[in-house]
């Protein structure tokens, strides 16, 4: 059974020997890479000879493509054919540019067959060479030109370049790519950032066509799998509710600062910049009062942004600034308001209502009506906060009389009236 399966091999190949035009594109043969007797002279001994795949038959012309065994700069318009798998001497690498004319003074013999990815990567090579204004290609029809799209390739898809990242039986699945003179993973010299994040991924229908832009081979299609994995655990864990990040929940902006058992330590954040200090968040502006508060570990809150660590601790040296300053008062209280005290008479501006002040509390005042309804009032003396139960209109206190002052019974008797809103 052996000797019939040598004996056929001898059969076949004594077929292709003799008769070069019955060769398939596709084919690998061994030919010489000359044909004049000047041009075997101007070719080193030992480079004289090696393979060639068969790419185009016109009528009686045959065209090949040359192989080498330098990689070079393992480019687009060198495809690689695996030694064990062609049963070559050397792992070899289809040079994509030149095709040329084989005669067959030329051919040697034939060696094997293509299969079909290896054939689609050269023709893709070639396509690529035509769209990058590659002019030794004309020779070869545009229509031959025919190969799958496959998870690796970088394809145009409407003017946009995209990374195939996998297909199926209906759709294709690419990521949005970017070419930038500083991109971070570098194929056959083009440089490109690729945007992994979830909701930039497009699924394209399998019978839309894509044009192919650029090609990438295993080490490459390693290293998009090693940034998607970071990049997707980066945005698994922006999700996650943690220090640093800025927060939208119950219609107010939160930075969390900290966490103590199943609570989280917040500052309020403000867009506007009405508020004391300017800080910066995955720098952006922001403003805030450090005005702290405390939300559960359970919310369902929307993550708007995420401070970085450098950024964090700037914002924890303004606090401490902050809190220095705090000691001294920014805002003073009139000298005019100053001897406003329990018992003490006044007027509101442009009225001749009188108010009696039963209670000071800093630069608080609480007040009632001395008009018969003894209605309660509170005033900030600062004009940092607004009035409570207080009339518009009242925009000014006076004193009404600046001696007079109520007796100790009836402060006592007006006190009554506060303990409801305390």
């Amino acid at each position: 059974m052996n000797k019939l399966i040598e004996f056929i091999k001898k059969i076949k190949l004594y077929f292709y020997n003799s008769h070069l035009s019955s060769l398939k594109e596709g084919d690998i043969i061994w030919a010489k890479r000359y044909s004049t007797e000047k041009e075997k002279l101007s070719i080193k001994e030992g480079h004289r000879e090696s393979p060639f795949v068969i790419i185009y038959k016109d009528r009686n012309k045959v065209y090949g493509l040359k192989c080498t065994s330098n990689p070079k700069d393992n480019s687009y318009v060198r495809v690689k054919l695996n030694k064990e798998l062609y049963g070559l001497s050397k792992d070899s690498y289809v040079y994509t540019l030149d095709l040329i004319l084989l005669n067959k003074e030329r051919y040697i013999y034939y060696i094997n067959h293509l299969l079909k990815e290896d054939m689609d990567a050269i023709h893709k090579s070639m396509d690529i060479y035509r769209l990058r204004g590659g002019k030794n290609i004309d020779l070869y029809p545009q229509e031959k030109i025919v190969y799958d799209i496959n998870p690796g390739d970088i394809v145009i898809y409407k003017d946009k370049d995209y990374y195939v990242d996998k297909k199926d039986s209906n759709y294709y699945y690419l990521i949005p790519i970017y070419r930038r003179i500083n991109g971070n993973i570098i194929i056959n010299n083009r440089n490109y950032d690729f945007n992994f994040k979830q909701d930039k991924l497009r699924k394209i229908p399998i019978n839309k066509k894509l044009q192919i832009e650029n090609i990438t081979d295993k080490n490459i299609r390693d290293l998009i799998k090693l940034y998607k994995a970071k990049e997707l655990l980066k945005q698994k864990e922006r999700k996650i509710l943690k220090r640093g990040k800025l927060i939208f929940y119950g219609c107010n902006m939160y930075l969390i600062y900290g966490e103590h058992e199943d609570k989280f330590l917040v500052y309020k954040v403000y867009n506007d910049n009405k508020h004391q200090e300017e800080i910066l968040i995955d720098k952006c502006k922001y403003y805030t009062s450090f005005e702290e508060d405390i939300l559960s570990k359970g919310i369902e809150a929307k993550i708007l942004r995420n401070a970085s660590e450098i950024e964090m601790e700037n914002i924890k040296k303004i606090k401490k600034t902050n809190k220095k300053s705090e000691k001294i008062p920014k805002i003073k209280v009139k000298p005019y308001y100053k001897n406003m005290t329990e018992g003490s008479i006044v007027i509101a501006d442009g009225t001749l209502d009188k108010y009696l002040i039963i209670k000071r509390i800093d630069n608080t005042i609480y007040f009632v009506s001395l008009d018969g309804n003894r209605n309660i009032y509170f005033y900030d003396l600062t004009g940092e906060r607004p009035l409570i139960n207080f009339s518009e209109k009242m925009n000014k206190l006076q004193f009404a009389f600046e001696k007079e002052k109520y007796t100790e019974e009836d402060i006592s008797f007006s006190k009554s009236y506060i303990k409801k809103y305390e």
